[in-house]
């Protein structure tokens, strides 16, 4: 699967959910794993999420200091403050 078609991926249980172009596969591995092997690719932006960083348009932050992910398939996922 090439890395430009997958949006994100989920942490799942003794899995990861792998989301690309509508649809989720399913991949037996740790997220700390799938991040060492995706590289500067992709951006953990929570402890259980991962975003291609191409695929996130600038981001606005809010008064409470946190702020939705928007992906560029308009899908928002909440971002932890650190």
């Amino acid at each position: 699967m090439p890395l430009a078609s997958i949006d994100r991926i989920e942490a799942a249980a003794n899995y990861v959910e792998i989301h690309a172009q509508g649809k989720t596969y399913l991949y037996r591995a740790t997220m700390a794993a799938v991040e060492a092997e995706l590289g500067p690719a992709f951006a953990r932006i929570h402890r259980s999420r991962l975003v291609r960083r191409d695929a996130v348009p600038p981001i606005d932050s809010r008064q409470s200091r946190e702020f939705p992910v928007p992906l560029a398939n308009a899908d928002l996922r909440p971002r932890s403050r650190r």
